[in-house]
């Protein structure tokens, strides 16, 4: 990939506002370049989801980092944090559906175009916690398009 697939800065919203991830939220997003849990390519887009742990407790925070990287002269819409769409936790949509049903799922985007090969990590974080004990499982898809599946081993705690 000819861009340096780690992040120098990552941003997520604190409601309407635009503000810098934590400094763990960008290491986590760092990451990603020697991860061996990607989810699978088509048509030289892969989408990707990525927490710090996979082993938390009962009402523990999960924040999940959202990349989309283009393999190849896709155009990248780079700007964000945009909206997450089609994420999934447990089988079941958390996010709303896609505005449209192509990439870049955005239905308005007023904003910078790249060519690839990028890895675009301009989505908003996502955060989510569990009430019962169990495996549980994060996973975005957006039309074609299937992250690796976060299995999630949420513990109950010790009494």
């Amino acid at each position: 990939m000819a861009h340096d697939p780690r992040p120098s800065e990552l941003y997520t919203r604190d409601g309407d506002r635009i503000v810098f991830a934590s400094a763990a939220d960008l290491a986590v997003a760092r990451g990603y370049d020697g991860s061996h849990e990607k989810g699978e390519e088509k048509d030289g887009i892969r989408l990707t989801l990525l927490t710090a742990r996979r082993r938390v407790m009962v009402g523990e925070k999960v924040r999940v980092i959202h990349v989309l990287e283009a393999s190849g002269p896709t155009d990248v819409y780079i700007m964000g944090p945009k909206d997450v769409y089609g994420e999934y936790v447990d089988g079941v949509p958390v996010t709303p559906a896609p505005p449209t049903t192509d990439y870049p799922w955005l239905g308005i985007y007023n904003g910078a175009v790249i060519k690839g090969p990028y890895a675009d990590f301009h989505y908003n974080i996502t955060e989510y916690e569990w009430s019962t004990p169990g495996r549980h499982q994060i996973e975005w898809r957006l039309g074609s398009l299937q992250s690796n599946r976060l299995e999630m081993d949420v513990m109950a705690p010790d009494r």
